[in-house]
């Protein structure tokens, strides 16, 4: 996700700010530093997580995460806060190693996607926050500017006295859960090579959880859940020309399902994690493009296929899942991801992402669901 350009970033009076911040907390800082010469991160025995900001796909991934460095770090608590949407299901999976509410913490750390023109006053306040995607942005996008230099200059200073966590660079190319928590306290210790082993060992007991939640009774044979909120939404032409007998399901606030329910095709409807699961649990095959349903759809069951369009799957599949991916072949990829609304158009200027349009994908996609044949 794109942080937001601060156009006043490189203004002195921002900088004089940013630099007093530093000198403040490095002072602070100075004054809890253990014998042993560790920082006071390593005495903490919770640490407090404010992860209401995002996507609900972006959320779920950052709970296997956490849940993940729950386990390998000894006397922790996590406590975190999620919109009350995900609360409920999150305490079902995640509750029995992290503290899950819809209020954060003490002093808790907050993820953002902001700019440091929006975060500096609350910095100045005192509020701390994980700013993960700065390195997908620096990786991912144009050149950088000199403005865009100097905030960058700005964050590894407030980095460096705790006031802002950011994620080493090296960690974009891994699972998205883990990149988005990864330069957070007790995280940042932890080796990739550690968290997915641990994410692979979660999976099957999360799923287990979910699936005494929800029981799967598959009866119908397909169900396509085709929306999103950038331009990875399977257009409803590529879905009549391919899959007119299946049911696409969409949120009931989507308004995208009326573009499917004009021609004529079948739609379905969920209005929560639970009723997503249920109607998902009916049907022998299941589609999801990237998007919350793919994620949570991971989690509950191996007869998921995951189409993939904006970013590669070592990215946005979760490590451990066992079911049928279908990998983007946009020339594109990866992408970066803008809010579709109505008349816009992608970062490459298309309407609708190029693999709905690429014969080679269209065939990719029929061989997963041959897999899946009922």
């Amino acid at each position: 996700m794109r942080g937001r350009a601060a156009p006043k970033s490189c203004e002195p009076s921002l900088r004089r700010a940013a630099s007093k911040v530093a000198l403040r907390d490095s002072a602070q800082l100075a004054g809890r530093v253990t014998k042993q010469g560790c920082l006071f991160y390593s005495k903490m025995k919770e640490l407090s997580v404010d992860s209401r900001i995002g996507g609900l796909g972006d959320v779920w991934m950052r709970l296997h995460a956490l849940h993940a460095v729950s386990k390998l770090t000894t006397a922790l608590r996590i406590h975190v806060a999620v919109v009350p949407a995900l609360a409920e299901i999150a305490q079902r999976v995640f509750g029995e190693h992290l503290t899950i509410a819809t209020e954060p913490g003490r002093n808790s750390i907050v993820f953002s996607h902001r700019g440091l023109s929006d975060l500096a006053p609350r910095i100045l306040r005192g509020e701390r926050f994980n700013a993960a995607f700065r390195s997908t942005v620096r990786q991912d996008g144009p050149a950088r500017s000199v403005r865009d230099l100097a905030n960058d200059s700005l964050f590894e200073l407030l980095s460096a006295t705790g006031r802002v966590f950011l994620t080493d660079p090296s960690c974009v190319e891994h699972y998205s859960g883990w990149l988005q928590v990864s330069g957070l306290p007790h995280a940042s210790r932890i080796p990739w090579n550690d968290a997915r082993d641990q994410l692979q060992e979660d999976l099957l007991e999360l799923r287990a959880r979910l699936r005494a939640h929800v029981p799967e009774r598959p009866e119908g044979d397909l169900v396509i859940f085709p929306s999103g909120t950038s331009f990875q939404a399977m257009p409803p032409e590529y879905a009549a020309e391919h899959f007119a007998d299946a049911v696409f399901a969409f949120h009931v606030h989507d308004r995208y399902r009326e573009r499917f329910a004009a021609p004529g095709l079948r739609v379905a409807s969920f209005d929560s994690p639970t009723s997503l699961l249920a109607l998902a649990s009916r049907f022998h095959r299941v589609v999801a493009t990237d998007s919350f349903p793919s994620h949570l759809l991971q989690t509950y069951s191996p007869r998921a296929i995951i189409a993939l369009s904006h970013f590669p799957r070592r990215r946005i599949v979760h490590p451990g899942f066992d079911g049928q991916v279908v990998d983007s072949t946009a020339p594109c990829c990866p992408c970066l991801t803008v809010v579709r609304r109505e008349g816009a158009r992608c970062v490459a200027g298309r309407a609708d992402c190029l693999v709905w349009h690429d014969p080679a994908y269209a065939e990719k996609l029929r061989v997963a669901l041959a897999h899946h044949v009922v």
